[in-house]
């Protein structure tokens, strides 16, 4: 990681501390030698150095005068200089030169690791700062770049703004003649977009361009270019078609917009830009929209009939798979035909779609956990919000129709068991040898789990179901002043006319006579 050179007229000494050092303890990989100061010159100007070992006293260039030159060789290299002398002007000029350490002769090699150490640290120390340093210039031209071409994509910048944020960016953009704004949209996290970036940026060779991300999902690029060099458009354009086919992981795609010949019209290419870009919305992902391509049939609508969601809501009151299946298939059909659309109507569509599943789920539902109608406008908006392909929109509500016939797999069985049930009740409540074994081998269940299911969705048993049943019919055959109160309690499947009575009075809270008279 880290390089030293030793320079000292000595051989002894270059060789005991090449040999003795624990290098690899301050991550030095290369240790280099040099027998004079002339040499430990040459050498540094032919490779990179971080830190110099030099002796002070060496005949023709001394450590101090050798160190001058490197030091402007090798601005940032670290010196530690031997002596075995205590003379200060050497000291003063060690000092000048801002040596990390003078270690005195004979060496001790645990000094000359204390200072080895502490010349690593002052160069880690000097790494990170300047990082630091790095960071936020980088920082402030990527929020200078992102002011300018917000400004510049709205048309909200003068002939004299423009020089000047291009002037600060050290931009050869305005040397150029034809501009295009290129939108990229991810549908992927923050990281993604990052990789998305330099997806793109090494297909752009031989043309300027600048860029900015917006909400995280959204790179837009201004490229500038002269005429002459239409046919690197060309090949930029091919480039980017392949990257972002050959990247399904990032979930992209981009448009590009119109070229202007005037940067001061580049609105124009950005509003054509989102225009292409919405289109996509049709096509999928790992695709590239451009101007040329457009379709005219923006004035499109998607006529859906109210049929339409009243079949779907039909069909998922009888639990029919297949024709819920068949109606959205029907509809991405229809709206798949219609490019020229806005993509809001399209969502608007498919909000549609998923209002009335999650309505039928929730009814299906056995609690009482509903969302108010505005959680549930906020709920559903917010999923689709995140869809951007006409795929993705079909996938989603296909996904809620199979958890619903999922969930409600029970609930399915039991109210058809209970329709049933119910059914039989109907058809049979006169006949008083009615009993639950009858009904309960009409569905092929046992009279207990027959009891069960009905309680648990009904709160009352089936022998109080039949109760009911009789009791409302006869309550109609009462007020038929040409039917004998004692054929009424034939005729709803009560023999004892006297128990008829007793049953009737106890649900109803009055004779059938006095209810007849009433």
């Amino acid at each position: 990681m880290y390089s030293v050179l030793i320079v000292d007229d000595e051989a002894v000494t270059r060789k005991g501390l090449a040999s003795h050092v624990n290098w690899e303890k301050f991550n030095v990989t290369n240790v280099y030698t040099a027998s004079s100061g002339k040499d430990g010159i040459i050498f540094m100007q032919q490779h990179q150095v971080d830190v110099v070992i030099s002796d002070v006293r060496m005949p023709g260039m001394n450590g101090i005068e050798m160190c001058n030159q490197i030091k402007s060789i090798a601005p940032n290299c670290r010196i530690i200089f031997l002596s075995g002398y205590s003379d200060k002007e050497y000291l003063k000029g060690a000092i000048e030169l801002e040596a990390v350490s003078y270690v005195e002769k004979p060496i001790d090699i645990e000094e000359v690791e204390t200072a080895l150490e502490k010349a690593i640290g002052k160069i880690e120390e000097s790494l990170t700062i300047q990082k630091t340093i790095d960071d936020v210039i980088e920082e402030s031209r990527e929020l200078y770049t992102q002011t300018f071409l917000q400004k510049l994509i709205k048309g909200k910048l003068s002939v004299d703004g423009i020089k000047d944020y291009v002037d600060k960016l050290n931009s050869a953009i305005l040397e150029k003649t034809r501009f295009n704004i290129v939108i990229f949209k991810a549908n992927s996290d923050e990281n993604d977009v990052s990789e998305l970036i330099e997806i793109i940026s090494d297909c752009i060779v031989g043309i300027e361009y600048l860029y900015f991300v917006k909400e995280y999902r959204y790179v837009i690029f201004l490229i500038a270019y002269n005429e002459s060099d239409s046919s690197v458009l060309k090949e930029v354009y091919s480039n980017m078609s392949k990257a972002l086919s050959s990247h399904p992981e990032l979930k992209a795609n981009g448009s590009f917009g119109n070229t202007v010949s005037n940067i001061m019209n580049v609105k124009n290419s950005y509003e054509t830009s989102v225009l292409m870009l919405q289109q996509l919305f049709f096509l999928g992902y790992g695709k590239i929209n451009h101007y040329l391509k457009k379709n005219d049939n923006n004035s499109e609508k998607i006529n859906l009939s109210d049929e339409i969601f009243n079949n779907l809501s039909e069909a998922l009151r009888r639990y029919d798979k297949e024709t819920c299946f068949n109606i959205i298939n029907n509809v991405k059909s229809i709206v798949s035909k219609k490019t020229g659309v806005l993509v809001s109507h399209v969502k608007a569509v498919y909000f549609r779609i998923t209002e009335t599943i999650i309505n039928i789920a929730w009814l299906a539902k056995e609690d009482e956990t509903h969302l108010s109608d505005a959680e549930k406008v906020s709920f559903i908006m917010e999923k689709l919000n995140t869809l951007d392909t006409l795929d993705e929109c079909d996938a989603y509500v296909k996904n809620l129709l199979n958890e619903y016939f999922s969930n409600v797999q029970d609930f399915i069985n039991n109210s058809k068991l209970i329709i049933d049930i119910i059914e039989y009740i109907k058809n049979n409540y006169a006949n008083a040898n009615l009993c639950l074994n009858d009904i309960a081998d009409s569905v092929y269940i046992t009279p207990n789990y027959m009891n069960s299911v009905f309680k648990k969705k009904f709160g009352t048993t089936v022998g109080q179901y039949i109760t009911m049943v009789r009791i409302n019919a006869a309550k109609e055959l009462i007020m038929d002043r040409s039917i004998k109160l004692s054929e009424v309690a034939d005729m709803v499947g009560y023999n004892d006319a006297g128990y008829f009575t007793k049953v009737f009075r106890k649900n109803v809270g009055m004779s059938p006579k006095d209810y007849r008279e009433r």
